[in-house]
């Protein structure tokens, strides 16, 4: 996929969780290697995801696509990252779980497109399946 350096796409085996009509992947982890951030400490970029302004600006990308409805925290180890679970502004029967946590080494998103009638259900198999990535140190 342009712009990352490694993409792995899920997709369920069975009936559940269903991806989101018209949606090639259930699921997709994403790795982009940014250098610019390799100076950083891990608590610095921890702490990111509490300063109003950042979020501000994070959200702003993503609300041209998405409703944001929930919006917290999750760790990876020692890296904090943010979930964003909301409906798709242009097919409300879909909804969106994005999962962002930035290291020292690069940027890790989990982005997940699926049935709105399942979102509920299927999120603790989604934050599994997040749970089991392994960050780059």
């Amino acid at each position: 996929v342009p712009g990352y350096d490694l993409v792995l796409r899920i997709n369920p085996t069975g009936n559940f969780p269903r991806r989101a009509d018209g949606e090639e992947f259930l699921c997709e982890i994403s790795w982009k290697w940014v250098p610019s951030q390799q100076a950083r400490t891990q608590q610095w970029l921890n702490d990111r995801w509490t300063d109003e302004v950042v979020m501000k600006q994070a959200l702003g990308a993503v609300t041209s696509f998405m409703q944001v409805k929930s919006d917290q925290t999750f760790t990876l180890e020692d890296v904090v990252g943010k979930e964003l679970i909301g409906p798709m502004r242009n097919e409300s029967s879909s909804v969106v779980v994005i999962s962002i946590a930035n290291t020292p080494r690069g940027r890790v998103q989990m982005l997940c497109i699926l049935r709105a009638a399942e979102a509920e259900a299927a999120l603790p198999v989604l934050r599994s399946i997040r749970d089991t990535i392994r960050v780059p140190k």
